[in-house]
């Protein structure tokens, strides 16, 4: 079962490598910094935390650069589910510069998010009364 899922990885990946070269070759920032983001999903999973965090950071900085919040949030959430999973206490002092926070600001960031998270995931019950 393990070596299916690694394998159904490593496609991934070669798939994501190979669109990537497309939206280099188009010019095409916003898409690329997607393909960043799916890249880093990859290698969380198979526990390949440096490619990960440089592929996060890079769809960031792009998506940063361009305007675009949206995506800026969505590669946040998924810096924040990397900093959880991996430990990487040195994640908040390397994203803080890119949004305009300090390091213990986006450390907060990333608890938070990561509560929300767990909230999200468990039952409306456990939801705080303000949600």
């Amino acid at each position: 079962m393990v070596a299916q899922e690694q394998q159904q990885l490593s496609k991934a990946e070669q798939y994501y490598q190979h669109a990537l070269k497309g939206f280099i070759a188009y010019n095409d920032p916003l898409k690329q910094a997607g393909t960043y983001i799916h890249l880093g999903q990859v290698m969380q999973e198979q526990l390949h935390y440096q490619e990960a965090r440089e592929y996060f950071l890079l769809a960031l900085k792009i998506f940063r650069f361009y305007g675009d919040m949206k995506s800026e949030a969505i590669a946040l959430n998924n810096l924040a589910r990397f900093w959880k999973v991996s430990g990487d206490m040195t994640l908040p002092a390397a994203v803080a510069p890119l949004i305009g926070f300090s390091g213990q600001e986006t450390e907060e960031l990333f608890r938070r998010v990561n509560e929300h998270k767990m909230i999200q995931e468990g039952s409306s019950k456990n939801a705080p009364e303000r949600w």
